[in-house]
């Protein structure tokens, strides 16, 4: 009985010493994804370039549109100097002070009196 107990504990030792850990091995990958529009020619391509940040989206003309196009009539700018361009228009048989940011979204209108 010895000895089977013997080779049982000599193939048991022999099984894990085949089962030590293992280095593994790294997997040294480089991915790199671009998404642009154009052929990436500088400087339209270019993230970096920051031309078009600093002009305003709309003009003060297009400004005027937006408001028309919100139901306001006879709209007249009051001030075309950014950060917010300022319109007169009537909605409802009242004049209001109408707001438009260099992004072309209203934001105040207020009554004018």
């Amino acid at each position: 009985m010895t000895i089977k107990t013997l080779i049982a504990a000599a193939a048991v030792a022999a099984g894990l010493t085949a089962a030590a850990p293992v280095q593994q091995a790294e997997a040294k990958t480089n991915i790199d994804i671009t998404i642009g529009i154009g052929d990436g020619s500088y400087p339209y391509g270019d993230p970096t370039y920051r031309r078009h940040y600093y002009r305003p989206a709309v003009s003060c003309r297009s400004g005027a549109r937006i408001v028309r196009g919100n139901g306001f009539w006879g709209v007249t700018p009051v001030d075309c100097h950014l950060p917010g361009y300022k319109y007169l228009g009537w909605r409802w048989g009242h004049q209001y002070l109408v707001r438009v940011n260099g992004a072309g979204y209203i934001t105040s209108v207020n009554r004018a009196y």
